[in-house]
């Protein structure tokens, strides 16, 4: 499943829209939550801005977390890593 973070001025509302089209489970206090592909396309076409989360491991068992922000008005994407 993917990981998403919303901005938190459209948490409620992108919220009661995701439940719609099925379940979101949130895994982190962030918040992070995890989604469909569906509920992806639910918030780009509604216009919710979202980052998409990508967590990995690297060397030495430390987790790095990639972020991927998406601005559903211009699709603009920016990305950042933190360690």
């Amino acid at each position: 499943m993917t990981k998403i973070r919303l901005p938190k001025a459209q948490r409620g509302k992108a919220w009661r829209a995701m439940i719609e089209i099925g379940p979101v489970t949130l895994i982190a206090d962030d918040p992070i939550y995890e989604v469909l592909p569906a509920h992806l396309e639910l918030l780009t076409a509604r216009g919710f801005d979202f980052e998409i989360i990508q967590i990995g491991q690297v060397a030495k068992g430390n987790v790095a977390m990639v972020t991927v922000t998406t601005n559903a008005d211009d699709n603009d994407v920016v990305s950042r890593a933190r360690a």
